[in-house]
């Protein structure tokens, strides 16, 4: 059963369908939020202020308009950005969204490559994190999400060209903080896609 198959159910008023929607979704929405407001309070209280609005407003939902899942971003982003603005948030600790699938495979009598692929994903993200709200929300979107720069547009409210404009400048601050040779990192080239 897809996503639009239980809104369509939620929006015909069963109460069954709301269970399967928040056990298919929050895990998705939980993420986003933690990634938009970098804490794990703010994103459970975005994740819970996310689907309070979504109970209130499914039935505006209209599929013809976008995806459910740029709609439901949307949502969650909006509420992770009311939360920025009420406060100031530290960085992310980079092994808070450490994943692994995400380091490359080493074989098991090297570690030094496990743990030089830790300190690259730790850097990434501390850089990341340093961006201006505008284009580390696109970053995380586009490169953690994998949306495309259209859907991004969607969710942000935004005309697609601010989207590439935005993570063209963050892929600039990125590669210069990045391949700085005081840091001892040797970066040629380098490459977002590696988040």
């Amino acid at each position: 059963m897809t996503d639009l198959d239980v809104v369509a159910r939620c929006q015909a008023g069963d109460a069954d369908a709301w269970g399967e929607f928040f056990n298919a979704c929050q895990d998705r929405v939980f993420k986003l939020a933690l990634l938009v407001t970098r804490s794990r309070q703010d994103a459970q209280d975005v994740t819970q202020e996310t689907f309070i609005r979504l109970i209130k407003t499914i039935h505006s939902y209209d599929a013809s308009k976008g995806s459910f899942e740029t709609w439901l971003y949307a949502i969650v982003v909006n509420l992770g950005r009311d939360h920025l603005r009420r406060r100031n948030r530290l960085p992310l600790p980079w092994d808070m969204m450490a994943r692994g699938d995400r380091l490359p495979a080493a074989p098991a009598d090297q570690p030094e490559t496990i743990s030089l692929a830790r300190e690259w994903q730790r850097d990434i993200w501390e850089a990341v994190n340093r961006l201006n709200d505008k284009q580390r929300i696109a970053v995380v979107l586009h490169y953690y999400l994998d949306l495309s720069c259209e859907q991004i547009a969607e969710v942000l409210g935004c005309p697609s060209g601010t989207v590439y404009s935005r993570l063209h400048y963050a892929r600039l601050a990125l590669e210069k903080e990045l391949s700085r040779p005081e840091q001892g990192l040797a970066l040629e080239p380098f490459s977002v896609k590696s988040l």
